[in-house]
């Protein structure tokens, strides 16, 4: 069968058969013109049954024609709106984003932290802006006057005191860079940090805290995400990644 007739819808096949009855029909009609006279009702009942049939055959098929057409577009326009979205993802990085680890291959010494900062997800991550706050040191600042029975500092110095603003270089997926900092030795085996990632596709924030057991630093972290609301609803908080070393003292206690 040629490619063409496989690809003709049934009904307007049908419509057309159709067609062609009704001129067959009346060249019969206008050749024998005695015998169409001796049968007059069954050729005029072959007449509408054809006419009939043609016309509803035709009704659907245009209406089957509408609808397919009507299923193009909607395809047509899902593949453009899919690829206005892959764009705008890969532009403003999508649903991707970093997290910061210490770096297992760098001997961690007292006042001296090497991080990785690690890309997760299938975007390109660019412009990203890193505020780490020493949480360790800004509670001591902020307990320490209280203890003592003095009125607690004020935050802005707190956090001017505690805090970094790190710009990040651009990360591909699967990849990573580094960072490597001093900070304050304090009188204890563990130390915490607050990381706060801003990007043109959203907010992330990370808890980090750091542990000598044994003599090696063992590590846990969790990351969550803003993930804005629906409608009339304010954005929430999830929780996208969590990690802890083997080692590292269980249960974790978060809050």
């Amino acid at each position: 069968m040629p490619a063409w007739i496989s690809r003709i819808d049934f009904y307007t096949a049908l419509a057309a058969g159709a067609n062609v009855a009704l001129a067959a029909l009346g060249a019969i009609v206008s050749v024998y013109d005695k015998w169409a006279k001796k049968h007059r009702a069954p050729i005029l009942a072959g007449f509408v049954a054809l006419g009939c049939l043609g016309a509803i055959a035709a009704i659907v098929a245009a209406a089957k024609s509408a609808q397919d057409l009507q299923d193009a577009n909607t395809r047509v326009n899902k593949a453009v709106d899919e690829t206005r979205k892959e764009v705008l993802a890969t532009m403003t990085g999508g649903d991707s984003f970093c997290y910061a680890e210490i770096d297992p291959l760098v001997q961690t010494k007292p006042g001296k932290v090497n991080l990785l900062i690690i890309h997760h997800g299938k975007y390109p991550l660019h412009e990203v802006m890193l505020v780490l706050i020493d949480f360790q040191k800004a509670m001591n600042i902020t307990l320490g006057p209280i203890a003592r029975g003095l009125a607690p500092p004020d935050q802005q110095e707190v956090i001017r005191q505690t805090s970094r603003r790190i710009p990040l270089q651009p990360l591909l997926p699967n990849h990573y860079s580094q960072i490597s900092f001093d900070y304050e030795p304090l009188p204890t085996k563990s130390h915490e940090y607050s990381l706060s990632f801003d990007g043109p596709n959203g907010h992330w924030d990370q808890v980090l805290r750091f542990q000598i057991v044994n003599g090696k630093v063992a590590q846990a972290f969790r990351v969550f995400k803003e993930i804005p609301g629906s409608e009339g609803l304010s954005s929430q908080k999830l929780k996208v990644l969590e990690h802890v070393d083997h080692g590292f003292p269980s249960p974790v206690k978060w809050d």
